[in-house]
């Protein structure tokens, strides 16, 4: 379990807790019984969900791009610095803002992250073929892609 399922948990846990704390004042203080509902906000649930789920994948590029340019031996500081620059646009916003404002931002935010990282993609495209151009046969090209066909299930 990671922290935020635990979190989530925890507000359920907090939720009925309330729920029972509640509807037992109510009945002590009144001879009528009255009905106590609180809504959970699935909303949060959902953009938490969303949000590991996009971390997962961001991790899951860079470390990609790690592989890759470890197995080029290229310099990847660059590569590294512009999906981080690309990471930027969601980094800075307040992500749990559940507000249609909210989502409109992050909306935003992740698109701007995707059209980031779809420079560094390219700029990965160009390296990649720069480095098939270097094969002499294509024994050479078979064993280059052989050796990053990790990169077909990004």
């Amino acid at each position: 379990m990671n922290a935020s399922d635990s979190v989530l948990e925890m507000i359920e846990e907090n939720i009925r807790e309330f729920i029972g704390l509640a509807r037992e004042l109510v009945r002590k203080r009144s001879d009528r019984f009255m009905m106590i509902k609180v809504k959970y906000p699935e909303e949060l649930g959902i953009r938490i969900e969303l949000i590991k789920e996009f971390r997962k994948n961001h991790s899951d590029m860079r470390n990609s791009i790690n592989k890759l340019v470890n197995g080029l031996n290229a310099d990847n500081s660059s590569f590294i610095k512009d999906i981080e620059y690309a990471y930027d646009a969601v980094k800075e916003i307040d992500s749990l803002n559940l507000s249609s404002e909210g989502a409109r931002i992050w909306k935003m935010a992740e698109q701007t992250y995707r059209s980031r990282s779809v420079i560094v993609e390219n700029n990965i495209i160009q390296l990649l073929k720069a480095t098939l151009n270097t094969a002499h046969s294509s024994n050479e090209m078979f064993s280059m892609f052989e050796k990053f066909g990790f990169l077909s299930i990004i």
